[in-house]
C-alpha cells in the first residue's frame, strides 16, 4: 500500500513538474514575441506628356491639335494650299515638365490618299529653341525612323535655353518639283510636270465628290516609349 502511495505521489509530482516546464517555456517565448506593423511610402515617377499643349493621355487626336504650316514665298502666299514646289512643316511642342523618366519619341507619317502623291516628301526636321532653328536633313527621304531622340528630363542638357522641359520639333515636308521633265513618260526621278497636273485634276471618286484631288490626306502618329 505504501509502495502504491509513493508511486502515486511521484506521478503527481511529474505531472506538476511537466506543467511548470511548459508554462516556463510559454513565458520564455512570450518574452521574445513581437509584432511589427508599418506603412512604407514611396513616390511614383510621373508620366504625363503634353503635345501642343494637350494631354495625350486623355485620348486627344493629333488632327485636333496639329495643322500643317505652309512656308510663304514671293510666288505663294500663306494659305493652306499645297502646290508643286511648296514647302511646309508639322509642328510638335513636346512638354515633359511632368515626366520623371527618360523616354524615346518617334514619328510616323503616312499618306492615306487612294492615289498617293509621289512627290510629297518628308525631307528633314528641325529643333527650334528661342527663335534659333537647327535643321537636319534625313539621310533617306520619308524615313521617319530617323526622327527619333531620347530625352532625359533629369539631364540639364535636355532642357531648352529657358531651362524648360520642352522641345519644339518641326517635321519638314515639300512637294518636290525638281523633275523638269515635260514628257508624259513616268520615270524614277518622280512625277514630271504633266503628272503633277494630272494628279491635281485626276478623276478618282475616292478623293472627293467631284472626283478631284482636293486634300492631301495623311496619318500622323507619335510614339513615346519609356527608356528602361
Amino acid at each position: 500500500m505504501k509502495e502504491k502511495t509513493r508511486l502515486r505521489v511521484i506521478q503527481i509530482l511529474c505531472i506538476v513538474s511537466l506543467l511548470i516546464t511548459v508554462f516556463s517555456i510559454q513565458r520564455t517565448y512570450a518574452k521574445y514575441y513581437e509584432q511589427v506593423d508599418t506603412t512604407y511610402a514611396t513616390n511614383i515617377k510621373r508620366w504625363m506628356i503634353n503635345v501642343n499643349n494637350s494631354n495625350i493621355h486623355r485620348g486627344v487626336q493629333l488632327n485636333q491639335i496639329m495643322q500643317p504650316v505652309f512656308i510663304e514665298n514671293e510666288h505663294m502666299n500663306s494659305n493652306d494650299t499645297l502646290v508643286p514646289g511648296r514647302q511646309g512643316y508639322f509642328e510638335f511642342l513636346i512638354d515633359y515638365t511632368k515626366v520623371d523618366v527618360a523616354f524615346r519619341f518617334q514619328f510616323d507619317i503616312k499618306q492615306t490618299n487612294a492615289t498617293p502623291l509621289e512627290d510629297f516628301e518628308i525631307y528633314g526636321y528641325s529643333i527650334v529653341d528661342n527663335g534659333t532653328e537647327t535643321v537636319t536633313n534625313l539621310t533617306t527621304v520619308n524615313n521617319l525612323s530617323e526622327i527619333t531622340q531620347i530625352i532625359d528630363p533629369n539631364n540639364e542638357d535636355d532642357l531648352n535655353s529657358n531651362n524648360e522641359k520642352k522641345r519644339l520639333i518641326r517635321v519638314l515636308f515639300r512637294w518636290n518639283d525638281a523633275n523638269a521633265d515635260t514628257t508624259d513618260i513616268a520615270d524614277k526621278d518622280g512625277m514630271n510636270n504633266l503628272e503633277d497636273t494630272q494628279f491635281a485634276g485626276e478623276v478618282n471618286q475616292a478623293e472627293g465628290a467631284d472626283g478631284l484631288h482636293k486634300v492631301l490626306n495623311y496619318n500622323v502618329k507619335i510614339t513615346f516609349t519609356q527608356k528602361l
